[in-house]
């Protein structure tokens, strides 16, 4: 589990920690802001976006990409080059 973890690292470092991670198979959950969506996104192979608007409840809204496969990568590294 990984609370902001690339949050100061720049898109570069993120991206080949998380490519790292995937070859070598962990499962990972990340909980990170939206911006940071853009560099997990080759990477995951679902979301849930955890809304609290009123400050008492919290609404998850889970999303599956079905077209992405998680582990990808590291069955075809020359894919992601």
């Amino acid at each position: 589990v990984f609370d902001e973890a690339f949050d100061k690292s720049d898109r570069r470092f993120a991206e080949e920690a998380l490519s790292i991670f995937e070859r070598f198979g962990f499962h990972l959950v990340l909980a990170t802001p939206e911006k940071l969506l853009q560099v997990a996104e080759d990477h995951i192979g679902s979301v849930v976006v955890v809304s609290c608007e009123d400050q008492q409840r919290s609404h998850l809204c889970p999303i599956v990409f079905e077209d992405r496969v998680p582990g990808d990568a590291a069955r075809e590294p020359e894919a992601r080059q």
